[in-house]
Formats: C-alpha cells, sequence, structure tokens
C-alpha cells in the first residue's frame, strides 16, 4: 500500500461546511481555512492511519460507515492530544461506540460538553470526510481507467469490486456488438397504425448523422462513454421509457416529453418480446436493468444506481448497464422535421436497415426492413 501524501490543495468544503464555519468563526472563516487545512493535513500525514482507511474503504463499500466512525475516533484523539495513558486505555478498539472504560468516556464527555469543542470537531470531522469521500472517488476512476481506458468517466461505482464488474459489463457489451439478430417486427393494427406494445422500451435523440452513425455501429449507449456527466440518478446506465399500455406513437412521444416530442428527434424503439424470456435476444445485457429489483441482474445493476434519485419505476423506465447492440433496435418513429426530409429518412434506413421507419404524424410505416435493405442496393 502506497501512503497518501495530504496536501491543503486536496481538501474542499460545500455549503453545510460553509455554514457551520461562519456560525464558529463568523465572516473571518475565509481566513481560517487554509490553517484548518494545514493543520489537518499535517495529522492525516503524521502515520499511515488515513491510507490505512482510504484503501479498506477502497475495496469494500461496505466499510464506509465503520470506516468514517474510525476516522472520528482518531481525529478526536489528535485534534485534542489524548496523552499516552488515556490511548494505552482506549486499547484496540477503533470507534468511539467500542469504547467502554470510564475514564476513556468522561474525556470524550468532557470535550463534547463544551459547545465550542462540539462545534470546532464537527467542522473538521465534515472536511475530513470529504476528504476521504473525494480520495476514494479518484482512486477508484483512476483504477478503472487504468484497466479499461475506453470506460473514462464512470461515476457511481463505490469499490474495486464494482470497477471490475463493470469493466467486465462493459466487455460483455462489445462482445454483443459482434451478434447478428434480428429484431423483432413492430405490432401493426388492422387500420395499418404501428402499435407500441406494453413493455416496449424507447430512446428519443436529436437528430444528426454523427449521432446515428455512433448507435448503428455501438448500440444505445451510457452517456458516461461519451463524456456526459450523468444526472445523479443512473450512472453507467442508457436510460429507457417503457410502454405502461399499448399506444400509438404520437402518445409514446408525448410521454417521453423533450427526449422524443421535440419536431428533430428521433425515438429508437425495442420490441418487449425481445427483452423478455423466453424470446429475449441478448439477456445477459438486458437483464441488467437498475429498475428491475426482482432478478439477480436488477439488483446488482440496482448497486451502481442512486435508487433514491430514480424519477421512474419499472413499470415506466429501465437502465440497462452500459448499453444495448444496435441489432435490438426494432423500429424508429421520427417527428415532423425528419420526416419532410427525404434525404434523412434515407441515411436512417440506410444505417439500420433491420427497423421499420415510423412516422409520427401518420403512424404509418414509412420504410418497412424490407424496403431497407432494397433501397440499399
Amino acid at each position: 500500500m502506497e501512503k497518501l501524501n495530504v496536501s491543503i490543495n486536496d481538501f474542499i468544503v460545500y455549503y453545510d461546511e460553509e455554514v457551520k464555519l461562519y456560525n464558529y468563526y463568523g465572516k473571518q472563516y475565509i481566513e481560517e481555512l487554509p490553517k484548518i487545512y494545514k493543520k489537518l493535513a499535517d495529522i492525516l500525514n503524521s502515520d499511515s492511519f488515513f491510507s490505512e482507511i482510504v484503501y479498506k474503504r477502497l475495496y469494500n463499500k461496505d466499510l464506509h460507515e465503520k470506516t468514517i466512525e474510525e476516522l472520528k475516533l482518531y481525529l478526536l484523539i489528535k485534534i485534542y492530544d489524548f496523552d499516552e495513558e488515556i490511548i494505552k486505555k482506549i486499547g484496540n478498539v477503533k470507534t468511539i461506540n467500542e469504547i467502554n472504560n470510564s475514564e476513556v468516556l468522561d474525556k470524550i464527555k468532557d470535550i463534547f460538553n463544551n459547545s465550542k469543542n462540539m462545534a470546532y470537531f464537527d467542522i473538521l470531522y465534515s472536511i475530513v470526510v470529504i476528504l476521504l469521500e473525494n480520495y476514494v472517488n479518484y482512486l477508484l476512476q483512476s483504477y478503472i481507467n487504468d484497466n479499461e481506458p475506453e470506460l473514462g468517466n464512470c461515476e457511481g461505482v463505490k469499490d474495486i469490486k464494482q470497477c471490475d464488474f463493470i469493466i467486465d459489463r462493459y466487455h460483455k457489451f462489445k462482445q454483443s456488438l459482434n451478434i447478428e439478430g434480428n429484431p423483432s417486427m413492430p405490432l401493426v393494427d388492422e387500420t395499418g397504425h404501428i402499435v407500441i406494445k406494453k413493455g416496449d422500451l424507447f430512446h428519443g435523440t436529436s437528430y444528426s448523422e454523427e449521432v446515428i452513425k455512433s448507435i448503428a455501429n455501438r448500440g444505445l449507449e451510457s452517456g458516461q462513454l461519451h463524456g456526459i456527466i450523468e444526472d445523479g440518478e443512473t450512472f453507467c446506465c442508457v436510460d429507457f421509457f417503457r410502454a405502461k399500455k399499448d399506444s400509438n406513437v404520437d402518445e409514446i412521444c408525448k410521454f417521453g416529453k423533450r427526449f422524443t416530442n421535440g419536431e428533430n428527434q428521433i425515438v429508437f424503439v425495442i420490441n418487449h418480446l425481445d427483452l423478455e424470456h423466453p424470446g429475449a435476444m441478448l439477456p445477459d445485457i438486458t437483464d441488467y436493468d437498475a429498475y428491475n429489483e426482482t432478478t439477480d441482474k436488477g439488483r446488482k445493476a440496482r448497486e451502481l444506481v442512486n435508487v433514491a434519485g430514480l424519477p421512474l419505476d419499472y413499470s415506466s423506465g429501465a437502465a440497462i448497464l452500459i448499453g444495448v447492440p444496435p441489432c435490438l433496435i426494432s423500429s424508429i418513429i421520427i417527428n415532423s422535421k425528419i420526416e419532410e426530409d427525404s434525404q434523412k429518412i434515407e441515411f436512417l434506413s440506410s444505417h439500420f436497415p433491420k427497423a421499420t421507419i415510423v412516422s409520427r404524424s401518420s403512424g404509418i410505416a414509412i420504410r418497412t426492413p424490407k424496403e431497407n435493405y432494397k433501397n440499399r442496393k
């Protein structure tokens, strides 16, 4: 284990800490911060404890609460200069809650009974917890970049095991790009209109030739693979809306709001028949849906997302780890600006010959896979 050398430039405070600092120091807190950073850097660099805590947390996300509790006792001892006798009485105990020696407990009680001491310690402890979390996040990103540079920024991973997992999922996804598959045809009702069936997934994006080429080659991928910062919810996933009932294409585009409802939007649809057993085309890819808490794969995917911040549920959304290959795209709905441009339709159909191109305005297929292949010749 390489010993970490903490610099004063490594520290940062957020709004909550600034409020605590203001309440303690007043407007002068800005002048006090460099002194606090220097004091904390000296403490953390005085031995290998901080490095050990960071690496312990790095390899096991389940130890997060325990590591910050261990950090609390460590800081308390250092900040308030516990003498050797008191430290001996603490022994091998790692957290304040584990201490049962009355003399030690009385000393801690005396410290925290003083409101100024309590406020000061709370400030320093909060700053060091932020430092710990930032170090862990930085080392996790470094680990991913060192082992799979193509992944880039994969914020959301919480320990080394999850890094290895997401790297493995990425490799499985890349392998799926070589699979030749034929997506299920969309349902057409008796009037000739396309029906988006309950359970179908759809994902909207603005038309651009660059985006279309990318999706045709690499499928629908998590934005993080393209340098897009996640919204704090579905890290490392590609997001879909899920049809809650049988619907026409106009209803689907309205449901997806700005992602599907603009005049320049195109909407990729994945048929639910290709997602569900026994007809699932690529279950080892699509079963890793963070909205699905009923399966082992779904629960595994949920570990990487901010469950509390998920905007949808399993009846209305899907968040599939890394991405889905282009062979799963069953149909593409085009909005008005695209429908008016025959060159754009041709460009789409030539890049997605297995997909049905559907007019949003009429709800009828403009190009079928047969016609798409025919026009390519």
